[in-house]
């Protein structure tokens, strides 16, 4: 649950600032718009913010996804996620290749955490791809995001593995500095987010409040 202080509310700008500034996302406020959207469903697979932000990149990043349409996107692909179809197709698959941890479940009974329920996803995929079993791709596809959301499950299945631990390692850089990002930035820059500021807040407080409330 997040309820955010003023303070972490600065942190949060800090890490859109400066993943936007790093990323195809262009504003911070993009980062919001997605967030807003996806926060709640983030909290039911036990994921956080910083998990939302590496979604939210790597479809700005590799589909020029704007933070709306992002955020639109990744409500199905969460959605999906846990549902009876994808959770039937995936314990199919633990039985089939003998392997239980590409389960969506663990031994108890319980779902993984969010990070966990994505790489066994994309183990999967990889290994149907490996295989050449074009049929069970496209069954990993399809239980994620069908249709309508089929490229957007693709571009994570292909490339969470390989691409998530450097969004993660660039969220933690934001924040690990002796100075604030915002603070590095020259002046010009500073005065454009600084006019941001009020709207910006709101939306942290909305993305909280959201997560908090899911």
């Amino acid at each position: 649950q997040f309820n955010l202080t003023a303070d972490e509310g600065v942190e949060t700008l800090n890490k859109w600032a400066y993943m936007a500034d790093k990323t195809a996302m262009g504003t911070a406020d993009e980062y919001g718009q997605a967030l807003s959207k996806i926060g709640g469903f983030m909290t039911s697979l036990g994921g956080n913010m910083d998990d939302a932000m590496v979604m939210t990149s790597i479809l700005g990043d590799r589909l020029a996804k704007s933070g709306d349409e992002a955020g639109n996107s990744l409500k199905t692909i969460l959605a999906y996620l846990t549902r009876t179809k994808t959770v039937t197709l995936f314990d199919q698959i633990a039985q089939q290749s003998g392997d239980a941890s590409l389960s969506l479940k663990t031994a108890s009974g319980e779902f993984k955490d969010f990070t966990d329920l994505m790489d066994t996803a994309s183990r999967a995929y990889a290994m149907a791809q490996s295989t050449n079993n074009d049929v069970l791709a496209k069954s990993i596809q399809e239980a994620l995001g069908a249709t309508r959301q089929g490229d957007v499950a693709i571009t994570l299945l292909r490339n969470w593995s390989e691409e998530s631990p450097k969004y993660y390692k660039m969220i933690e850089d934001s924040v690990s500095g002796t100075s604030s990002y915002l603070d590095q930035q020259n002046e010009m820059l500073m005065s454009t987010l600084k006019n941001q500021w009020n709207a910006l807040y709101a939306t942290i407080i909305d993305v909280g409040t959201t997560i908090g409330n899911a």
